[in-house]
């Protein structure tokens, strides 16, 4: 049997160290309770956005208006994230957003980065538009800072491997540490459990480039461990058969579709799509959002490839997309078209759909992101009712405004495994 060397104690305990991770954690430390994080890599570069983001869906009064209905009503039925979205808790995030819009840009991230709040791309022509450009190349370090300035406690290479329940309620969790050549056991005992561990990747083979496995838009190293971990201690899942599938150039499955601005076109010249005819900066091109399975439709009907057609782009707006390509953190395709000597405005650069998998479907949360086991609470691309992607990891409405701060005294010794893992959650033995 492995070795437990280690046993932790906290007011709340947080799986993950991507956005929505650390995010809570600094609510929760804000409340006064003793935060740790247990983050399976390094939380200063880890999950969805560790290389960057560049669009957050928000609504900010002086640029929309003072009536959030018209964008809750965008986002449940005009966006791409609208699928499965509970209406109360997208009322909710959406009112709550622009306090964390100037949280963060408080904090060093240029949420205004021309100067301005400017909301381009993922829209439709003539429509209202909720995605805020901003530039989050350094997003992660800089919440990884905040974390630590609130006294939060970050356990890096610390992969939780299962949820602790004692008396109906949470008690923690059992990690495994990989921070030193033999990996060893460790017990974290927490009245209250956050879980952050981001959406569910590698359900099927990665269909861009199979032999890349690290190849995607998404954190790379979530099989959806934390939603099965929750379900073995009888938290509530939905709409997990309902699975996704992104689209974007082919072979880089970290894609900003949303960033290009230019025409999806079939192999004749002809727009893929309705919607635009010439790039548009505002807008981009939504087709690749609304119907992204069209790369794999004109496949099949004879009609493609499907191309994204940059060529009309003005020098400006060229600029302004490859700055946007920056901070999405799309370095490794930026990369490769500097050394192939790809220029968008010249070559047009053939779109493909990807892999089904799961974002913003798994727990159910109520809007202080409470699960339906007590003390266990869940943010980001792991809930199952609510989704917004960096808006929503990043967002209170997925953070817990009643936290428990009292550590039950029965869970602070040390334990050992039992051999079986029964569906009620792991049973634990003191050592």
């Amino acid at each position: 049997m492995m070795e437990t060397k280690n046993v932790y104690e906290a007011d709340v305990l947080v799986v993950g160290g991507g956005v929505a991770g650390l995010m809570a954690a600094i609510a929760a430390a804000e409340k006064g309770a003793r935060v740790l994080v247990a983050e399976k890599a390094d939380s200063r570069r880890s999950g969805s956005g560790a290389a960057g983001n560049d669009h957050f869906r928000c609504y900010i009064p002086e640029c929309h208006g003072p009536d959030v209905e018209r964008i809750v009503y965008e986002v449940l039925h005009f966006s791409q994230v609208g699928q499965c979205h509970d209406p109360h808790l997208t009322r909710v995030f959406l009112r709550r957003s622009e306090e964390i819009v100037r949280k963060w840009e408080s904090w060093g991230i240029p949420m205004r980065p021309t100067g301005q709040w400017e909301f381009t791309g993922h829209a439709y022509p003539g429509r209202v538009r909720s995605g805020l450009k901003y530039d989050g190349k350094k997003q992660k370090a800089i919440m990884t800072r905040e974390a630590k300035k609130r006294g939060v406690t970050i356990l890096n290479h610390m992969p939780v491997i299962e949820l602790l329940k004692k008396d109906g309620r949470m008690a923690g969790a059992v990690a495994l540490d990989v921070s030193a050549e033999e990996p060893s056991l460790c017990v974290i005992a927490a009245p209250s459990v956050i879980l952050g561990t981001g959406c569910t990747t590698r359900l099927y083979n990665n269909m861009a480039t199979p032999g890349w496995m690290f190849n995607l838009a998404y954190c790379p190293s979530n099989a959806g461990g934390g939603i099965a971990q929750a379900w073995r201690i009888g938290a509530k899942l939905v709409n997990l058969e309902m699975t996704s599938r992104h689209a974007g150039p082919k072979y880089f499955q970290r894609c900003g579709k949303g960033t290009w601005i230019g025409v999806l076109r079939y192999p004749d010249g002809s727009p893929l799509g309705p919607f635009v005819d010439k790039p548009d900066r505002a807008c981009g091109d939504i087709t690749s959002d609304v119907w992204n399975s069209s790369f794999t439709d004109v496949m099949k009907n004879g009609r493609g490839p499907a191309y994204m057609d940059c060529s009309g782009l003005t020098p400006e707006d060229y600029d302004y997309m490859m700055w946007g390509m920056d901070s999405e953190g799309l370095k490794g395709m930026l990369n490769y078209m500097d050394e192939a000597g790809i220029d968008p405005r010249r070559h047009a650069v053939e779109f493909m759909q990807y892999e089904p998998f799961l974002i913003g479907k798994g727990l159910e949360i109520d809007e202080h992101g409470r699960c339906s086991v007590p003390g266990l609470y869940a943010a980001g691309d792991m809930v199952g009712n609510f989704r917004a992607d960096i808006g929503g990891a990043g967002s209170r409405a997925n953070m817990p405004e009643a936290i428990s701060v009292k550590t039950p005294p029965s869970v602070t010794r040390s334990y050992a495994l039992c051999p079986m893992w029964p569906k009620s959650g792991l049973c634990v033995k003191k050592s």
